[in-house]
């Protein structure tokens, strides 16, 4: 299969890159770097998965794709295929109705007629207040190690922060305040403070205090024995704490988000204060974390109101 590299990526199929900088120019220009990354990739993987016999694009069928799609379903997810969909639909059907100002560069839509994979959302588990314990329990001891996990479970229990947002934590009085219980963490949403509580500072104090001698000038809070944790250092030590506790759940580090909506809300808090806490934009990801846990929520609800009690409940007589 002959390929052209260009500085757009990696190689397409030589006959798809007219079609692709056709697309690119006319209509790609307003889509940001990171959509047409996306877009690309999907041909990309549909012309290996067509090698070495790669077609014209303009005489690519609906059985190959469609045998395409089925293939990415069979070997990644619903959520992967889905995206394959949308990069070669919002493409293809550029090219087979560019719209009046121009003809079609393809003459027909190989993609008419083909869905999407439906993507049933799997819901994530939360932590129960004994997992909690559990977990705690794990790291029990005066050890550094021991201290530093101890911290950083109660904070992401106490907080449900992203596992970026924990790594971006600092030392300074600017960034963690001990007294007033409140943290600066930045990720993907930007800045913001977080508040803990009392036990979540003490643990982090008792931390700090053994930190000292380790910390060799970083202002990093969590550090390791080779310097500040990263992402994969925050991931190995939940996975260690975790075995050790015997608690089995998947996305460690995003399980005490969703077990922290859960919480919040189980406990009367609102929805526009979850919200703020989480650093999200709006509130369609506050209905969305928590979820699997909405049902139990739901039946607490109905046993305090009990509609049918009502049916038994005396009546008050009337002046």
């Amino acid at each position: 299969m002959a390929t052209h590299t260009t500085a757009n990526g990696p190689p397409l199929p030589a006959d798809w890159e007219g079609y692709w900088t056709d697309y690119t120019l006319l209509k790609g220009r307003s889509l940001s770097p990171r959509t047409l990354a996306a877009y690309r990739d999907s041909f990309i993987y549909l012309g290996r998965f067509l090698a070495p016999e790669v077609p014209d694009l303009a005489d690519l069928t609906r059985r190959q794709v469609a045998a395409y799609l089925d293939f990415t379903l069979a070997s990644t997810s619903a959520t992967t295929t889905g995206l394959r969909y949308r990069g070669l639909a919002a493409v293809i059907n550029f090219l087979a109705d560019p719209g009046e100002d121009d003809e079609p560069f393809i003459p027909k839509n190989p993609m008419k007629g083909l869905r999407p994979p439906k993507v049933e959302e799997q819901p994530v588990a939360v932590l129960t207040v004994d997992d909690g314990k559990a977990l705690l329990k794990a790291c029990k001891g005066p050890a550094f190690e021991a201290r530093r996990d101890e911290a950083l479970i109660r904070f992401l229990f106490d907080t449900g922060v992203r596992r970026g947002e924990l790594v971006s934590m600092r030392t300074s009085p600017d960034h963690l305040n001990l007294h007033e219980g409140r943290a600066l963490v930045s990720g993907k949403t930007g800045a913001r403070w977080v508040a803990f509580g009392p036990a979540t500072g003490a643990a982090l104090y008792r931390y700090i205090r053994v930190r000292r001698s380790r910390a060799d000038g970083s202002d990093a809070l969590w550090i390791g024995h080779k310097g500040p944790l990263a992402g994969n250092g925050i991931y190995q030590v939940l996975a260690r704490r975790f075995k050790d506790a015997g608690v089995e759940v998947g996305h460690r580090t995003h399980v005490f988000r969703h077990t922290f909506s859960h919480m919040w809300q189980s406990s009367g808090g609102g929805v526009a204060e979850l919200v703020a806490l989480n650093g999200w934009k709006g509130p369609a990801m506050a209905y969305r974390y928590g979820k699997s846990a909405a049902a139990e929520r739901a039946h607490e609800a109905h046993r305090k109101l009990s509609p049918g009690e009502l049916l038994d409940a005396k009546v008050r007589k009337r002046r």
